[in-house]
């Protein structure tokens, strides 16, 4: 019997079906950790700018604040002195976190909102280290998500001057769910940053169980 089930046509469509929304399922799960843990990593880097600003403090208060962050959370890599650097470098980029707003091509008075947890940590590394303007930034993110680009696939275009190709120009674009096989969506089930975030996630939620006895 089974047998002549895995033969039927309905079948196969409908088990089809079902698998397609199983990826669905999970590529949603995960850009929706990678939206909370881009969240998560512009307040520190923000916090950490209005700490200093407040206090006079020095680049030494990110050497102390990691060195205790990892003290509480040892399994976790995200918060070397490196990344919370890069932290505070991300939300000095973009003060209007989630979104970058950017004027459209060919207009001075229209704009374009670019929301940035479109790609994954790794890429926003790469362009913040790479490129300064904030236009070509939101460009590349925007091509990225568009096309769907790895990070060392984004790389390549960036190398190749894909923006003053394109005549610097940022359309007005949809925002789409990648597909499940997509190299992006590899990169964002594959970030080591969200398996990090997810175990603070599960330590945190161990610490508030003892601490209130639950």
């Amino acid at each position: 019997m089974s047998g002549e089930i895995i033969q039927n046509n309905d079948y196969k469509d409908w088990s089809k079906f079902i698998f397609h929304k199983i990826k669905v399922a999970q590529t949603q799960a995960t850009l929706k950790v990678n939206s909370e843990m881009l969240t998560l990593y512009w307040e520190i880097g923000n916090s950490i700018i209005e700490k200093q600003q407040e206090n006079g403090w020095g680049s030494k208060v990110i050497d102390l604040l990691a060195a205790d962050l990892i003290h509480n959370f040892p399994d976790s890599k995200g918060f070397s002195v490196r990344n919370l650097k890069y932290m505070k470098s991300f939300a000095e980029a973009y003060p209007q976190f989630p979104i970058v707003q950017v004027p459209l091509a060919q207009s001075e008075t229209q704009f374009v909102q670019v929301p940035l947890a479109q790609i994954t940590w790794y890429h926003h590394i790469s362009l913040l280290t790479k490129i300064k303007d904030i236009t070509e930034r939101a460009f590349y993110i925007a091509e990225t998500a568009k096309n769907d680009w790895s990070r060392d696939v984004m790389l390549l275009q960036i190398q190749s001057n894909l923006y003053r190709r394109s005549g610097k120009a940022l359309n007005n674009f949809e925002q789409t769910l990648p597909e499940y096989q997509s190299d992006l969506a590899k990169s964002i089930f594959k970030d080591p940053y969200h398996f990090d975030f997810l175990m603070l996630t599960t330590k945190v939620k161990g610490v508030h169980q003892k601490v209130w006895g639950k």
